[in-house]
């Protein structure tokens, strides 16, 4: 299982240049809080990476040097299902932000990408460690049916199935009715 608060730990600790992102004054500030956001989704990612107990040794033991490039991080994670298409391109967009801000030509747009790049890592890392299969079976082995096979016959005998059988009828009548474009109800 994933420990999503080791995961999401870079994204905690650049929490300031995340609120930067809505509150920079100057182009320079924004670009200086893309950057870090930048850096911070790569060591999110590269920590998801690691985390994956099915991921390849090789790749779990280069994942945290920077002599890997993300986009094989990526790939990675989009082979073993842990990030989603969208979310692999919101990370290639951000990218080409960082790219931008390092070369002085920041856009307003980049702070709402690096924004929603950030929401959506935090969103899918936290689905990932969720335990759904042990939930799921605690769900239903933990909590009797309230539906029992019973039920269901007893609601028959409370209905009538004259009555059963004429909601049929009318339900047929009016599917017909909509087939041929004539109005029955």
């Amino acid at each position: 299982m994933i420990d999503a608060g080791r995961v999401l730990q870079p994204l905690d600790a650049a929490a300031a240049a995340i609120e930067r992102l809505d509150e920079y004054r100057v182009p320079a500030e924004l670009a200086d809080a893309i950057e870090e956001t930048q850096r911070a989704v790569d060591r999110a990612l590269r920590l998801l990476l690691r985390a994956d107990a099915r991921a390849p040794d090789d790749l779990r033991l280069t994942a945290l040097s920077p002599d890997t490039p993300l986009d094989r991080v990526v790939a990675g994670l989009r082979q073993r299902g842990l990030i989603t298409m969208e979310l692999a391109g919101r990370v290639h967009e951000l990218g080409q932000a960082t790219e931008r801000a390092r070369s002085g030509a920041v856009r307003a747009s980049d702070a709402d990408v690096a924004r929603e790049t950030v929401r959506l890592l935090r969103y899918e890392v936290g689905a990932a460690s969720e335990p759904v299969a042990a939930v799921a079976h605690e769900s239903v082995i933990g909590s009797p049916s309230p539906w029992r096979p019973t039920t269901f016959r007893r609601r028959i005998r409370r209905i009538g199935p004259a009555r059963l059988a004429g909601w049929s009828f009318s339900a047929v009548s009016c599917w017909r009715a909509s087939q041929s474009q004539r109005h029955c109800c």
